[in-house]
């Protein structure tokens, strides 16, 4: 649409051609004054005149320029929605606008404008008449030229000074305007209803097309809502709206600007009216964020333009085409897949205000009760929780591709954009300000590069860290420190590279909310940062990692073009190598590793990902990062105020959730491998010295094949063996002067990631049936099937064995063989109402097996909706399926000297009690099964919390 500045006063412009002056006779001046006298009556009402003319505002030409509707486009040119206060306006030349619209608004409200000079005096004589007749001001005589100086300069008051000014102000612009710019800006000024300013903005509100495209009958009908808008409009009042169409005709045929055919055909009304606009606009946490924090900030810069309030006034008045880097089908998906519940552990809807004022008046460091969390329950208003966010963007260019910022947005309710929200990001930090630096300063060398995974008292001697598993294993390689994610290695790595250094690449990467206080601070690798982080934050960090080191700013703004069509601003990029692509492709390395060998199935897609989840020591914030080389994924999940509680085994969720995304994300995106770039070298080294292996390494089984960057392989060989045969224990069990359990406490830390709790969230000591070498620490079956997870602390296996029996199915068992590097499996072949014993063994290199571990899975439902499993046998480990595939129930029994203990023995959920909630218990909890005693295990399903 070709774009046009508005007339402006031309007066005093010599740089301008000049128009013809249009003959202004002293007559038609004097016959003005006389009328006008004539009608007041007396030359005492002359004076009340001139007072009036006197006091009447300047004549200000900028008031004239008419506020015009800004748009938002996405990253296909196509509209999002358009930005507008009050006045939703399009303004168009008025060679955009058919003759037969221009004569329709002339022939309803002021048939003579080709010949007055601004006011019209026939018609003002007829008016004159009947108003005093009536008394009192009953009928106008109002010419197109008075509306617009009454609109730009004086208020709507009912009263003869308003109109003597409004008449004086017609004059002046008469002089200095053509009919033409006066028409134009009429047709762009006045009001047509419904939010609709100028007759471009209506034609598109009422007929859903241009003003160049209307017939004839949408002209009349537009003319003729000009009297009175809110009732004259077809969505408003049809029928009105078409009888005045009618009039509009008739005056059109009688000044014989249409002919008989066209008004016989034109009375038949128009064909199609547009559907109302829908108040809202789309994508609002999008919109949002790019309004009120990218936009404003650029507007702001500009000269021009300068500061927040004039920036504002630009986005709502001054007419911008803003083109965005919005992908609306991945946004459409987002929103969709925030929206799910059944994605999310129990929700409940909170009465916020409520809850932060009962928040504020707790203890320090005390939550919200459940008595407490029971009142703040408002199921019709109140906000779902827990929430969540999701960035989506492009590493390679910098585009935001999708933003998520809640379950849902509400107007003046819930409009909170959590992705900017600054939360705690456990253990999603470790790459960004910890593994990525220590490569690329040479703290780390390599993926195989040791670290020592022993006891540590910080360096004040009040501070006991710990691993989420209470364990200690000695020398270890970065590639597992990271890849189990745990914490003494990190903090060894960050204390030998120097905090400052780790948070000065940190800032670099994209974290840009370091206390200054607390940058010496070695918690920070754990995720303590005093502030927290926002999950728009972390994607541009890990941007850096999926662009080979290289840091391109994320941005939602590609183009802002003013109402002339002048580019204000264009987004230019300008990359920056933060880390070197060997030290980025390490990590990245690592991080696939951590999706294909740690979390099995749950973001396996059909491309490598690389990820990192992070959680809290209290389960307050769940985090995760994954990322592909051309698409970069950052999720949060957590109680807005995090008092309300906790989501334990968060990654489960997180995981769930950006499978979800990725399935669809990636369904036309090229798939792209981590590209291995040139100075990384794969080279042998003993993993418990990190240095060259010799034959004692090979017999102790230490020996592992990982990458390095070139030029710091290790070349000295170990002496950690000496010729012996390593056997030091796989690990170290931590005492009470480290333990939280016992001990003086530690710092923050990434608390038990992976590592599940009982109903309590409780942490007991050995969660699944442990062998000397195997520990089974995790099962549950979801709705894709079971999945197992096991830690294993001998010497390297060269597989795993793990059998699947079915109870009652005589000889149905079935072996699968896993890489000797694999800690989890999903089973997605079972059947219902089956009883599955699996037992997992490591095969060493000689071809022997471990002793087994044992752990059952139950998908048995009775008829009721009642998981009933009896008589399990000692040391047994019941799993029983999660409710509606998200949340679990676990049953574990523990062999004791004297029989079976019982964690759990009852839980039931219902649609008012959060799901893990234990209501009865018989026995209680700790008490003793003897050997023989049947033992029930019942989970039963409540109402409206949906089938299993």
């Amino acid at each position: 649409m070709a774009e046009k500045k508005m007339p402006v006063d031309r007066q005093n412009n010599k740089s301008e051609t000049k128009k013809p002056k249009k003959k202004r006779s002293i007559i038609k001046i004097i016959i003005l004054i006389i009328f006008l006298l004539l009608v007041i009556g007396g030359g005492a009402a002359a004076a009340v005149v001139y007072s009036y003319i006197s006091e009447a505002p300047p004549f200000d030409a900028s008031k004239l320029a008419t506020v015009e509707t800004s748009y938002l486009y996405d990253s296909s040119g196509a509209e999002i929605t358009r930005l507008h206060e009050e006045q939703n306006r399009i303004v168009v030349s008025l060679d955009e606008i058919p003759a037969h619209v221009q004569e329709a608004f002339i022939a309803i409200e002021d048939e003579r404008f080709k010949e007055h000079f601004g006011f019209d005096i026939i018609g003002s004589l007829r008016a004159a008449y009947a108003n005093l007749r009536a008394g009192g001001i009953v009928q106008g005589a109002t010419t197109i030229t008075q509306e617009v100086a009454q609109h730009a300069f004086l208020s709507t008051e009912t009263s003869y000074k308003r109109k003597i000014q409004e008449i004086w102000l017609a004059i002046e612009m008469e002089r200095r305007y053509s009919k033409e710019e006066i028409l134009e800006l009429y047709l762009n000024r006045m009001y047509f209803g419904n939010g609709a300013y100028g007759v471009e903005a209506a034609a598109q509100t009422y007929f859903g097309k241009s003003v160049g495209e209307l017939s004839i009958a949408e002209g009349a009908m537009l003319a003729g809502a000009m009297r009175w808008p809110n009732n004259y409009n077809p969505f408003d009042n049809r029928e009105a709206a078409e009888e005045r169409m009618h009039l509009v005709l008739n005056n059109m045929l009688r000044l014989e600007y249409i002919s008989e055919a066209e008004y016989q055909q034109a009375l038949q009304g128009p064909s199609y009216y547009a559907e109302p606009r829908n108040p809202e606009y789309p994508y609002p946490h999008f919109v949002d964020y790019v309004i009120h924090d990218e936009l404003i900030k650029i507007l702001s810069e500009i000269p021009s333009i300068g500061s927040k309030d004039e920036a504002y006034r630009a986005i709502y008045t001054g007419g911008l085409r803003i083109h965005t880097t919005l992908d609306p089908h991945l946004q459409h998906h987002v929103e969709e897949v925030l929206a799910r519940d059944d994605l999310y552990p129990a929700t409940i809807h909170v009465d916020m205000a409520a809850a932060r004022e009962t928040i504020a008046e707790l203890p320090s460091g005390r939550d919200l009760s459940q008595a407490q969390l029971e009142e703040l329950i408002d199921e019709e208003k109140g906000i779902p929780q827990p929430q969540a966010a999701i960035v989506l963007a492009d590493p390679t260019t910098g585009e935001i591709k999708a933003l998520g910022g809640g379950r849902k947005y509400r107007r003046h309710v819930d409009e909170i954009l959590r992705f900017t929200t600054l939360r705690q990001p456990g253990s999603c930090i470790k790459p960004i300000i910890t593994y990525a630096p220590a490569f690329e300063e040479g703290v780390l060398a390599g993926a195989g590069s040791t670290v020592d995974d022993a006891p540590y008292i910080g360096p004040r001697g009040d501070w006991f860290p710990e691993n989420f598993d209470y364990k200690f294993r000695g020398m270890i390689t970065a590639r597992e420190a990271l890849y189990y994610s745990y914490n003494i290695p990190a903090i060894r790595i960050f204390e030998a590279l120097g905090s400052r250094v780790g948070v000065d690449y940190a800032e670099k990467m994209g974290i840009s909310t370091f206390h200054p206080d607390e940058v010496d601070n070695l918690a920070l690798t754990l995720g303590a940062l005093t502030y927290g982080v926002s999950a728009i934050d972390m994607a541009q960090a890990y941007s850096v990692l999926a662009n080979q080191g290289v840091k391109v700013d994320l941005h939602s703004v590609e183009k802002i073009i003013d109402r002339q069509g002048n580019v204000l601003f264009e987004q230019k990029t300008e990359p920056q190598q933060i880390v070197s692509p060997q030290s980025a492709f390490l990590v990245s390395d690592i991080l696939q590793d951590f999706v294909t060998r740690y979390l099995g199935r749950a973001l396996q897609i059909d491309r490598p990902v690389a990820a990192k989840t992070g959680t809290t020591e209290d389960w307050k914030d769940v985090y995760l990062a994954a990322y592909t080389p051309n698409l970069v994924a950052t999720f949060w999940m957590g109680y807005d105020e995090p008092k309300l509680g906790s989501i334990q085994q968060g990654w489960r969720y997180s995981t769930a959730f950006l499978r979800e995304v990725f399935l669809e994300a990636f369904q036309d995106l090229e798939i792209v491998e981590f590209e291995q770039p040139e100075g990384i070298v794969r080279a042998s080294v003993c993993n418990k010295s990190g240095l060259r292996p010799n034959e004692s390494c090979q017999e102790a089984g230490t020996v592992i094949g990982d990458y390095f960057i070139e030029g710091r392989v290790p070349g000295q060989v170990c002496n950690m063996h000496q010729g012996v045969f390593y056997n030091r224990p796989p690990y170290i069990i931590t005492d009470d002067r480290w333990s939280s359990r016992g001990g003086p406490g530690r710092g923050p830390e990434d608390a038990k990631e992976m590592l599940a709790g009982d109903e309590f969230g409780n942490f007991t000591e050995q969660w699944g049936q442990t062998t000397s070498e195997i520990s089974l620490f995790n099962a549950y079956v979801v709705q894709d099937g079971a999945t197992l997870q096991w830690q294993y602390e001998g010497a390297n296996p060269k597989s795993f064995e793990l059998r699947r029996a079915a109870q009652g199915a005589a000889g149905e068992t079935v072996t699968f063989e896993l890489e000797g590097n694999t800690r989890q499996y999903t089973d997605t072949d079972l059947a219902e109402n089956t009883i599955y014993t699996y037992t997992l063994a490591a095969r060493l290199a000689d071809g022997t097996l471990t002793e087994p571990a044992t752990v059952y899975i139950s998908t048995a439902i009775d008829p009721d909706g009642r998981i009933d499993i009896q008589q399990p046998g000692s040391g047994d480990i019941v799993v029983i399926p999660n409710i509606t595939g998200v949340f679990q129930a676990i049953a574990e029994m523990r062999l004791s000297r004297l029989g079976l203990k019982v964690g759990i023995v009852e839980h039931q959920y219902s649609d008012t009690i959060p799901n893990g909630q234990v209501i009865s218990q018989v026995p209680a909890p700790g008490s003793i099964i003897k050997k023989g005693r049947d033992v029930k295990i019942v989970v039963s399903k409540g109402p409206e919390t949906g089938g299993f």
